[in-house]
């Protein structure tokens, strides 16, 4: 049952998330309003733009996440919405300049004319604004909600100290009184004690175990997936007589979807090799010019069925850096090229697999494209890595996204699966979207990628 307190703090929030959503128009006309009164006036320009505003504004936030004060940290939420809204604004705002061409106001279509800098106005303004209202959601949420009283199960030491770090960044949400592994004695009474539990890594049997006694004692629970999570999550409901039944028919994508997702692969590569030629051609003369060694490097990868293939990448490391000793490269390696540096932190020495993906060797949305010893390694420790492939390679990907360097493979493997069995034509197009905040979180890939470099070279 909810206190007063929380009442107030979710009507309080309701008038944030509108006071938000309804701001960044606001701001977004009244600073173009400056030199195109007519957007404000009632009238078919301003009905057309405002629709389009709104429109934009929800899907961007769809994609990228909404106003979500205490549910998410501070920064990835105001990442998440500032995103949404230049891309909304620079959206809106080329509608703004193609109706702007007519008798009545310009010739020609004027992109970078006294609008544009009313643009960046209101750009920096509603940065300001959504900033201002996530840090004051957050303190109204963390006020009414204090930190859960939180027990940790674990399924071994490693995955209890990995968690351990984990929960440090969300400290307000949760209070780790206990972290235990699930052979522990006593662990349902640790359960019981708690506000929330959560469960890492256990096995099967002990992870359904405890699920069903979290659930009997009403407890918050959260707990990562699982291949029996992920089917049952994703199938059917389905009746044999009088006994219900899930029912799980499809294993990958159907001939439809896998002509609709090549079809988009080879659209988007054409048109992206084209708008990035020039990024292409001057990554290629600055890795020459650097070192005068090869401007590219290619490496065995696994994509779908098993097949192989060379992944091609600029070189950012020395050219026989694979011959030193064979260690994680950490974030001053010296074997990073200072070019390498660059290409590296804003992942343009991924740009060449545009030709992998338009020759059908990968595709630009799945699975990471693993190391031959990788797969084998792997696939030894988590059998259920072999289901990765049941889908190409990809050049971005639900992993990619949401994973870091040191996120575990079993936990990256989860999200693989999850992209597959739950993909569509919309999924993709989201993900591809949200790569853009990969770009710029420098702990996404940066080691890992690094590690791969060195070691298969």
């Amino acid at each position: 049952m909810q206190t007063p307190g929380k009442r107030r703090s979710y009507l309080l929030l309701s008038v944030l998330r509108a006071l938000v959503y309804a701001g960044l128009p606001a701001v977004f006309f009244l600073f173009l309003s400056a030199v195109n009164p007519q957007i404000l006036r009632v009238n078919r320009t301003s009905g057309i733009m405002l629709s389009t505003f709104l429109l934009l504004e929800y899907l961007f936030t769809r994609i990228y996440g909404g106003y979500r004060p205490g549910e998410v940290r501070m920064r990835p939420n105001v990442s998440a919405l500032s995103i949404s809204a230049l891309f909304t604004d620079v959206i809106t705002y080329l509608q703004l300049q193609i109706m702007n061409v007519n008798e009545a106001n310009h010739d020609t279509l004027q992109l970078f004319g006294p609008d544009a800098l009313l643009l960046l106005a209101a750009m920096a303004v509603q940065v300001a604004l959504i900033t201002l209202l996530v840090v004051l959601g957050n303190h109204i949420y963390i006020a009414t909600n204090p930190p859960l009283r939180t027990l940790a199960v674990c399924g071994n030491d490693e995955d209890r100290e990995i968690l351990e770090g984990k929960m440090r960044l969300y400290r307000r949400m949760f209070r780790l009184e206990d972290s235990i592994l699930y052979t522990s004695e006593d662990v349902r009474g640790h359960v019981k004690r708690a506000e929330a539990v959560i469960l890492y890594h256990l096995p099967p049997a002990a992870h359904q175990e405890l699920i069903a006694y979290a659930y009997k004692h009403k407890k918050v629970l959260y707990f990562d997936l699982n291949i029996g999570n992920i089917v049952s999550a994703h199938a059917q409901d389905f009746m044999i007589d009088d006994v219900l039944m899930h029912a799980h028919t499809q294993n990958g994508l159907t001939p439809s979807q896998r002509f609709v997702k090549r079809a988009m692969d080879i659209a988007v590569s054409l048109v992206g090799i084209v708008l990035t030629s020039p990024v292409l051609l001057g990554c290629a003369i600055a890795v020459k010019a650097g070192d005068g060694g090869s401007v590219f490097y290619r490496q065995k990868r696994v994509t779908r069925d098993e097949r192989i293939f060379s992944v091609l990448k600029f070189r950012t490391m020395k050219e026989h850096a694979d011959t030193e000793a064979q260690h994680s490269a950490e974030e001053d390696d010296e074997r990073i090229t200072p070019v390498g540096r660059v290409l590296r932190r804003w992942r343009m020495d991924e740009l060449p697999q545009l030709f992998n993906i338009l020759k059908g060797e990968m595709s630009l949305v799945g699975p990471r494209p693993e190391m031959l010893e990788n797969v084998e390694m792997y696939t030894h420790d988590l059998p259920e890595f072999a289901y990765r492939d049941r889908v190409k390679a990809g050049l971005t990907g639900y992993a990619q996204i949401s994973g870091k360097y040191n996120t575990s493979p079993r936990d990256k493997l989860m999200m693989d699966i999850t992209y597959i069995e739950t993909y569509s034509l919309w999924l993709d197009i989201k993900l591809l979207l949200k790569t853009v905040l990969v770009i710029l979180r420098p702990d996404a890939t940066e080691g890992f990628r690094a590690r791969e470099e060195e070691r298969g070279k």
